[in-house]
């Protein structure tokens, strides 16, 4: 009898640690998180994680929901393995953080791709420059507009450089196919499950700080920039090519010793109480800003750190920055407002703000007329 107990937990234990080998192997075998936890759910089947978090808005509240997973959300379930993996590794981080501050700090974190090119910074062992557009859901003819105008730039001149466009979860569900379409045809979008709204901007960029940190940790510089933004790429690549390589800091428009608005009618209105500093820290104007790709990551840490601010600029270039002990560096062609519609005003700057898609082409089309003479050009 106790020979045949022993054969018995002998088996059990042998088949353990095969257990342990395979899952050993298959973690080795198998880096990339994202991928790894579409097999474990091909391997496993759609019902064995049963939930996840997405994000909510309610009022300006952002907070964390858990959704149930039915048959027709199956092609979701494996970004659990991948959340999996990434908080574990926040968690090593804030270790010394006491598990409920940790929870109250990341919970509007929750990193679920919807669309992705994960493969879109592969081509170049070396990319100089990703450009990442957060664009709204509905604005396609603006995404459009900038395919056909200053960024056809990287596509016709053979640079190394590449685009894409962020998008977040629009209200209206027929948009969806219409998105899809969109990145089927371009292979340029990136959409991530959250609601894209204003007041989520702050998710949005840190969203694309984590594809930066997974998907294009290869390139040397990152713009951000918005779909309303006309970007003259060969003055940008001009004045990058100008920087210290190894350098870490923000390039823009800075701001310095700005103060919150307290006029309630305002739409930057920000009460003491989400603010309760008296001034904003050092930041860049959010319509474009360049990141040496060496501090993203660092920005990454910051921003699961950091207490959501719903003004991009100021969480992002501003307190994340600081928390994350990044330089700023002014350069005032990277205006922040509107400029003059005219091809004229941007052969001498880098970016213009409030741009609309009529306007691009405007703008593209002298930009690129070599018969037009400015004035500021003439001898």
């Amino acid at each position: 009898m106790r020979m045949e107990l022993s054969k018995g937990g002998s088996i059990v234990l042998l088949i353990l640690c095969a257990c342990g080998a395979i899952n050993l192997l298959f973690y080795a075998a198998v880096s990339d998180p994202q991928i790894r936890g579409r097999r474990f759910i091909q391997w496993t089947g759609k019902d064995f994680i049963e939930n996840t978090f997405f994000i909510t808005e309610d009022k300006f509240k952002y907070s964390a929901s858990r959704a149930t997973f039915s048959n027709s959300t199956k092609k979701s379930t494996y970004v659990s393995m991948f959340q999996h993996d990434f908080f574990l590794n926040s968690l090593r981080r804030l270790k010394d953080v006491k598990s409920t501050e940790w929870e109250e700090r990341t919970k509007h974190f929750r990193f679920n791709y919807i669309l992705n090119e994960p493969f879109m910074c592969k081509t170049n062992s070396s990319l100089h420059l990703m450009i990442v557009v957060c664009s709204g859901v509905e604005n396609l003819e603006a995404r459009f507009a900038i395919r056909n105008t200053w960024g056809s730039y990287i596509l016709d001149n053979n640079i190394t450089s590449k685009l894409v466009f962020l998008l977040g979860k629009g209200d209206n569900s027929f948009m969806q196919p219409q998105i899809q379409k969109e990145s089927q045809l371009y292979g340029d979008i990136i959409q991530g499950d959250f609601q894209d709204s204003y007041r989520n901007l702050s998710l949005k960029s840190v969203f694309m700080l984590h594809w930066i940190k997974n998907y294009c940790s290869n390139s040397i510089f990152v713009l951000k920039t918005d779909d309303d933004v006309f970007v003259n790429i060969p003055n940008l690549l001009e004045t990058l090519s100008s920087r210290s390589k190894g350098d870490r800091y923000i390039l823009g428009f800075v701001f310095d010793n700005a103060q919150p608005d307290q006029n309630p009618n305002s739409k930057w209105y920000t009460p003491s109480k989400d603010f309760p500093e008296k001034v904003y820290p050092r930041y860049c104007s959010g319509a474009a800003y360049v990141l040496t790709s060496n501090i993203t990551n660092d920005l990454l840490d910051a921003s699961m750190e950091t207490k959501l601010f719903w003004l991009e600029d100021i969480f992002i270039t501003g307190l994340c920055a600081r928390k994350a002990r990044v330089r700023h560096v002014h350069n005032k062609e990277f205006w922040f407002g509107r400029r003059e519609s005219t091809g004229c005003e941007y052969r001498k700057g880098i970016s213009g703000h409030k741009v609309t898609v009529k306007y691009m082409y405007k703008i593209f089309a002298e930009l690129t007329n070599s018969n037009i003479t400015c004035a500021d050009s003439q001898d």
